[in-house]
């Protein structure tokens, strides 16, 4: 996956496919990933992209999550 901003549609988060950081890990419940938020900006909106790669080709999904926002917290 990959992390971007939905304004300025620069990247964020990179598609990782040397050391997998951003490879999706799958359980018997389904697939998955650990979204680490602390690099997100407050009050910017995000979406998450997917990159898929199989035999060799790769193709990219743009826009798979719905966008979200990060809040500034108050504490």
């Amino acid at each position: 996956y990959q992390v971007r901003d939905v304004v300025t549609n620069d990247t964020i988060i990179p598609f990782d496919d040397v050391t997998n950081s951003t490879k999706v890990s799958s359980d018997s419940s389904g697939m998955f990933f650990n979204l680490d938020m602390s690099n997100l900006e407050a009050g910017k909106t995000y979406c998450i992209d997917v990159l898929i790669s199989y035999n060799g080709v790769k193709e990219k999904f743009m826009s798979v999550s719905p966008y979200f926002r990060i809040e500034k917290s108050n504490s």
